[in-house]
């Protein structure tokens, strides 16, 4: 019941927040959605936007394909892109606790049972690296573009973002240091409560990887390229939408990579609304775009991720019964995960 309340008051926070920026869009400018349902289309440049996307989620796939390749585990291309766009799918739609990432999780150690701990690693370890280029690409963006400084939102996200790029990477290189994942902090939170055996997977990847420090660069880069692709998908995605106004390529890649870091917060649907909220806005103090304008943008994106789902979906009618079961299984795993216990336990690690 206590979950169902926490889900409730998260959709309805999501809810409020983009009803909130469509008022607000609307009142600034009226004619916004009537001018867009006369104006014409771009319609090359739309397949763009979408083709640009689909090759980035390919090679977000594609990374975690190398990184599940370096540690010795049996998997093979396709297996990643079934799980990939099947996990794609469940964390575009997924509204309760059980996200893409835990189902991925779930299913590829159902196929590797006697190495669980490592494949559920290399998730891990998977989004930290993209968490890692997606903030270099937005800290070199902020860096090189012109910004109107002067707007304290804008300069507190400025020095926000290139703040999490700092520190993001040294976090990445003190845990590869020597020691770092078996000495006393790595017991200790371990150790922990709850969080745990998280921490436990991840000193465990850390021990895996650092003897692969040339699949963690490789990947890395591959990361930084697929956020630029993403950068200019959104940036075709608004030639194809705009009347004629709209962000230069090089103020995308302040705005998009911005507008992601707002819009990961812990709410349902991709954090609806925020992630509206915050296109919107840096549309309009970035690139001084008619307000408004960002909103659509930020729907087309939507309108794009769900029909990359699609492929996810023509996975999951393929294997249904399969999928069921495994989703079935990461529901009691966050429960598990969830439940408080006296001495969590520690998945083995190689």
């Amino acid at each position: 019941m206590k979950k169902k309340l926490v889900l409730i008051a998260k959709l309805a926070l999501s809810l409020s927040i983009l009803v909130y920026v469509v008022i607000h869009a609307k009142s600034e400018n009226p004619g916004l959605f009537a001018d867009f349902v006369a104006r014409e289309k771009n319609w090359p440049a739309l397949l763009l936007a979408w083709a640009l996307c689909m090759l980035a989620v390919f090679i977000t796939l594609l990374r975690w394909y190398y990184l599940v390749r370096a540690i010795g585990l049996p998997f093979r291309l396709s297996d990643a892109l079934r799980l990939g766009f099947l996990g794609y799918m469940f964390n575009l739609v997924s509204l309760g606790s059980v996200g893409g990432d835990l189902f991925k999780a779930v299913f590829i150690a159902k196929e590797h049972p006697q190495h669980k701990a490592a494949a559920i690693s290399t998730l891990i370890v998977d989004r930290m690296v993209g968490l890692l280029a997606l903030l270099m690409v937005g800290a070199i963006a902020v860096s090189v573009v012109d910004l109107p400084t002067g707007d304290p939102e804008i300069r507190l996200m400025r020095n926000a973002s290139l703040i999490g790029a700092v520190v993001c990477a040294a976090v990445m290189g003190i845990m590869l240091l020597p020691g770092f994942s078996s000495g006393p902090l790595a017991e200790f939170f371990s150790g922990l409560p709850r969080v745990g055996s998280t921490f436990a997977q991840l000193f465990g990847a850390v021990r895996m990887y650092r003897r692969r420090l040339d699949v963690l660069i490789g990947t890395t880069v591959m990361s930084f390229g697929n956020h630029c692709l993403y950068v200019a998908g959104i940036y075709f995605l608004a030639i194809g939408l705009a009347s004629g106004q709209t962000a230069s390529l090089a103020e995308h890649f302040v705005i998009v990579p911005l507008g992601w870091i707002a819009g990961a917060l812990p709410l349902p649907l991709g954090a609806l609304g925020v992630f509206e909220g915050a296109v919107n806005y840096l549309y309009v103090q970035v690139a001084d775009v008619a307000d408004g304008e960002g909103l659509l943008v930020a729907f087309g994106y939507r309108i794009i991720t769900v029909v990359i789902a699609a492929v996810g979906m023509v996975f999951y009618l393929r294997s249904r019964s399969e999928v069921a079961q495994a989703w079935q299984d990461a529901e009691r795993e966050r429960e598990a995960i969830e439940t408080p216990t006296v001495e969590p336990e520690r998945p083995a690690c190689s």
